[in-house]
């Protein structure tokens, strides 16, 4: 089960819910989601992404939830793609 919060621990999952946009999509984007440490190990997604309704922050876009388990400590980056755009988080993990 998620903890939640901070901080974040090797070997415990842990949920982020996402909310991201795009300029003018035709159709529900589909956004991948990637994690890797700097020696290229990949972090475990245990779920997701899938959408998120519960959220009580309210703003324009659409959000989702992901699980991940980091296997070890240290500087994790999550990358996302979505309909040709792309960004970082980088997560320190203890």
């Amino acid at each position: 089960m998620p903890r939640g919060g901070l901080p974040v621990r090797a070997g415990e999952e842990t949920k982020i819910v996402w909310r991201y946009t795009v300029p003018h999509p035709s159709h529900d984007p589909v956004i991948r989601f990637t994690a890797r440490a700097a020696d290229g190990v990949q972090a475990q997604m245990t779920f997701g992404p899938e959408g998120h309704s519960g959220s009580t922050w309210h703003r324009p876009g659409y959000e989702v939830g992901t699980g991940f388990i980091f296997p070890a400590p240290g500087c994790w980056d999550i990358h996302a793609v979505a309909d040709g755009m792309s960004g970082d988080l980088f997560l320190v993990v203890e």
